[in-house]
C-alpha cells in the first residue's frame, strides 16, 4: 500500500488529465482493501479528474465507477452506468459477472404460457415486456438474481421456483440458500433469521420485473 501511494501522490504533484489504475488493490487484505477504495472514491471526488480503473473485482468496479466497461477476450459486452450493467445486462456474461452471489441461469424452452424449465414441468410466466421476446419452442436462459428470491407461504402464488435445499450458509448480514430445481441449481439470499431445514422443499417467489430472458444460443439479452 506505501508504493501505491506514492505513486499517487507523485501522479497528483503532475496534475494530470487521467489517471490510469492498473489493479492497484489485488494484494491487500480485505480489510485494507475497503478502506483505500474509500479513500480513492473521496480522491475522485475531490479532483474530478478522469480515471480509468483496470480490475477484476467487480465489486470494485460497481462501487468506485461511474461508467463500467465489462469485457471479454478483448471485447466490450457492454458500456453503462453501475446500475444500468446491474439492472439491465447486454449478454449472459455480464448476468453472471456482475452481482455476488452471480445471478441465478435455468435452461428453459418457450411455451405459449411462459417458460417450461428444463427436466421439470414448471412453466414460470412472462411479463408483459418479455412475452413477444421469443417464438414458442425457441431454447432460452432464465435469469433470477439470488436477491430477488424470498420465501412465500402459498405455493400457488406466481411465479414461484420449488427448490430443494441443499445448502444454508450464514454470512452475517444474509442467509445464502443453494438448492436445486428439477436438476438446476438456485441461490437465494435471504434474511439472517431465516429458518430453513437442509433436504426439505422449499417455494421461492419473486417479481416479474425480477426476471431476465436470454438466447440459448447468442447470449444475447431479450426483449
Amino acid at each position: 500500500m506505501a508504493s501505491a501511494s506514492v505513486a499517487i501522490g507523485r501522479a497528483l504533484v503532475r496534475k494530470p488529465q487521467v489517471f490510469l489504475f492498473d489493479e492497484p488493490l489485488s494484494n491487500l487484505d480485505a480489510k485494507l482493501r475497503m478502506e483505500t477504495r474509500t479513500e480513492l472514491k473521496r480522491l475522485h471526488q475531490m479532483l474530478g479528474t478522469t480515471i480509468v480503473y483496470v480490475t477484476h473485482d467487480q465489486i470494485e468496479a460497481m462501487t468506485l465507477a461511474t461508467r463500467i466497461a465489462v469485457m471479454r477476450n478483448g471485447r466490450i459486452e457492454q458500456l453503462g452506468t453501475p446500475e444500468e450493467v446491474y439492472d439491465h445486462p447486454a449478454t449472459l456474461y455480464v448476468a453472471g459477472f456482475v452481482g455476488s452471489p452471480p445471478m441465478n441461469v435455468l435452461d428453459g424452452v418457450i411455451t405459449g404460457e411462459g417458460v417450461q424449465l428444463d427436466g421439470s414441468g414448471a412453466v414460470i410466466a412472462l411479463p408483459a415486456r418479455l412475452k413477444n421476446a421469443a417464438s414458442t419452442g425457441r431454447p432460452v436462459k432464465l435469469g433470477v438474481r439470488p436477491e430477488a428470491l424470498r420465501l412465500v407461504a402459498d405455493a400457488a402464488e406466481s411465479p414461484v421456483l420449488d427448490v430443494e435445499i441443499e445448502v444454508v450458509e450464514l454470512t452475517g448480514p444474509e442467509l445464502v440458500v443453494t438448492g436445486r430445481v428439477s436438476g438446476q441449481r438456485v441461490t437465494a439470499c435471504l434474511p439472517p433469521r431465516t429458518k430453513l431445514t437442509v433436504g426439505m422443499k422449499e417455494a421461492f417467489g419473486f417479481d416479474e420485473d425480477a426476471l431476465h430472458l436470454f438466447d440459448a444460443q447468442t447470449e444475447l439479452a431479450l426483449g
